[in-house]
């Protein structure tokens, strides 16, 4: 009877006969059809471009034939390893997926490296963006396109042009030579995305008045969506704040004077969630007075939390959950009360000063979590970001199943409990 270690065996087999399908065709195949471009002379221009036109689109046809190839060794696969009853092929490579995180198993991975998203030095907003590249597991996100290269992000609409002011539309996509075929797959990842810069006021389908414009201190401070375990421990600050609100000349923030917390039962608000996807939490303080202690920012079940005495006084920090790792995730954060909390502890002397709580779900873009945060000057049409993504695609099965069907695999930079083909 066939195994779960020989189907993988056979999995490992196919997918090296694919594989060098595609080293040979991407290479010296694609090369050849160059040359004799480069060396047209004569009538017969025309009708052998037509024929070397068709000549590719077959050997196109017969690397995309891999998935055919390969996908019943895949649903066998999943059937017998896994106990999968799906039909759909990417169903039964999420069942795949979850029972070898049962099982404690990997697959050489691609080996990412993620590249920092700079601003460009003449941007006039000093927002951020952000992108969450772990998985509900801790695990990169290794879907991502086959070669990696420069991505751009780049704002295409301002408060001059159809956007409000925070809210400017941005484009993320490839730069350099895009997907041609399956043959040949170009340096960038192909495709547009479009984001939107977020304040709070972009956010309150998942977290009420983050941005403390509702507080009133006429008498005990209070603020809508917002509980205070001692209301005399906190204050309205006017003059400090992180940005105005919109349509007026001033803002409001909350100042924390003396070791307290305040909370917002996001439940209790009536906040939902995709579950498929993280929940990011982006928190703005600014340390007075030389403020010393830790402030906390919580969501249910995850926390991050700051050294006060770590950061400049006067100046305005990010306090990120749920962007480096996968504490954004449902299975993470997710407790009976979904509480947002910011705590501040072990404080001696002066204060800290929140502003602009954001709690949003990220855009897909090329497998991995974006979203962009207005900063305290917005940005003008033509404000953009890069980075560079290199990988270096070790893994052969994890490299052809991400190709293939868009999908990764629990994987390990050392070694796998199942190999790739010799």
């Amino acid at each position: 009877m066939v195994t779960k270690a020989d189907l993988w065996d056979q999995l490992a087999k196919g997918i090296k006969l694919v594989d060098e399908l595609y080293d040979e065709l991407s290479s010296d195949f694609i090369i050849n059809i160059v040359a004799l471009e480069d060396a047209y002379e004569g009538n017969h221009i025309a009708d052998t471009a037509a024929q070397l036109k068709s000549l590719r689109t077959k050997a196109n046809s017969i690397i995309t034939g891999g998935t055919a190839f390969l996908t019943p060794i895949v649903r066998d696969l999943g059937r017998i390893g896994y106990y999968s009853y799906s039909s759909n092929i990417n169903d039964i490579l999420k069942d795949i997926y979850n029972g070898m995180m049962d099982a404690t198993e990997t697959i050489k991975g691609r080996a990412f490296t993620f590249g920092t998203i700079a601003p460009y030095a003449s941007n006039v907003g000093d927002g951020t963006v952000y992108r969450v590249t772990k998985d509900k597991n801790n695990l990169n996100i290794e879907s991502g396109f086959a070669n990696a290269g420069i991505t751009e992000i780049k704002c295409t609409a301002d408060r001059y042009s159809r956007r409000t002011a925070g809210n400017e539309a941005f484009s993320i996509q490839g730069v350099g030579l895009t997907d041609v075929d399956a043959i040949s797959l170009g340096t960038a990842p192909q495709g547009t995305g479009i984001l939107y810069a977020l304040t709070s006021r972009q956010c309150t389908a998942f977290v009420t008045d983050g941005s403390f414009d509702t507080a009133d201190d006429s008498g005990t401070l209070t603020c809508n969506g917002w509980s205070f375990d001692v209301p005399a421990n906190f204050a309205k600050e006017t003059t400090d704040t992180f940005r105005n609100t919109v349509g007026s000349s001033t803002g409001v923030a909350i100042e924390i004077t003396a070791n307290s917390y305040m909370e917002q039962d996001l439940a209790e608000e009536a906040k939902s969630f995709d579950t498929t996807k993280p929940v990011c939490v982006v928190a703005r303080v600014m340390r007075k007075t030389s403020c010393d202690g830790t402030i906390t920012v919580s969501l249910g079940n995850s926390s991050v939390s700051l050294d006060l005495s770590t950061i400049a006084n006067d100046t305005w920090t990010d306090i990120t959950l749920g962007v480096t790792d996968n504490k954004g995730y449902y299975s993470e954060w997710f407790e009976d009360a979904a509480v947002l909390k910011i705590d501040l502890a072990t404080c001696t002397t002066g204060s800290v000063i929140v502003d602009e709580i954001i709690v949003t779900q990220p855009t897909v873009y090329d497998g991995k979590y974006y979203f962009v945060v207005a900063g305290s000057t917005d940005f003008l049409k033509d404000d953009y970001f890069r980075y560079i993504d290199t990988v270096l695609n070790t893994g052969q099965i994890q490299y052809i199943l991400s190709r293939m069907f868009g999908v990764y695999l629990p994987h390990t930079s050392g070694v796998p409990t199942w190999a790739d083909a010799t």
